[in-house]
């Protein structure tokens, strides 16, 4: 959604609160609609289908997630909003662990976008694995798995493993 630039900032910035509260708003919504519909009349190829698409999504919504609070980050403090550590904020606001909270921070760091102390943008830490999102980061976990630590492919999920041809050492 390049715009080109007014006063020195893109305009997809100037109005991105009211663009990111409609896309937010409709995506909601569609949640809401999904909910609603019976899965009950679905086909075994509709049911694949669907659940393929779910998954998905599933994986490219943290990515949202951590463009979202690398800029929170960049725009405010963890004092500013009523905590002493980030890790508090999140447990405290979205009411989870704060392992659960760091191991989000520590994500945001490493995949969202980061800025030079100039303002300048910057690409995230890994920029392969933020483009491809978090399927890309289970397929590295898969990898170590395999080749770092043979032991741990038994803890993978059967379908994963036969899905990223890893054996299980005997």
């Amino acid at each position: 959604m390049w715009a080109g630039f007014v006063g020195g900032r893109t305009y997809v910035r100037v109005m991105s609160g009211t663009a990111v509260r409609e896309a937010l708003s409709a995506l909601l919504a569609a949640h809401d609609a999904l909910a609603a519909c019976d899965f009950d009349t679905l086909s075994k190829a509709e049911s694949v289908e669907f659940s393929d698409a779910l998954e998905t999504l599933g994986c490219r919504l943290p990515t949202l997630s951590h463009r979202l609070l690398a800029q929170l980050q960049s725009v405010s403090t963890a004092r500013e909003m009523g905590a002493r550590t980030w890790k508090k904020v999140l447990s405290v606001r979205w009411r989870i662990s704060t392992g659960e909270a760091g191991r989000r921070l520590a994500l945001a760091k490493e995949l969202g976008p980061r800025r030079a102390l100039t303002g300048q943008p910057l690409e995230p830490l890994l920029p392969a694995t933020a483009v491809a999102g978090p399927v890309c980061v289970a397929v590295i976990w898969i990898a170590i798995a395999r080749d770092v630590w043979p032991e741990g492919a038994a803890r993978i999920p059967a379908t994963s493993r036969a899905a990223s041809r890893i054996r299980v050492p005997r």
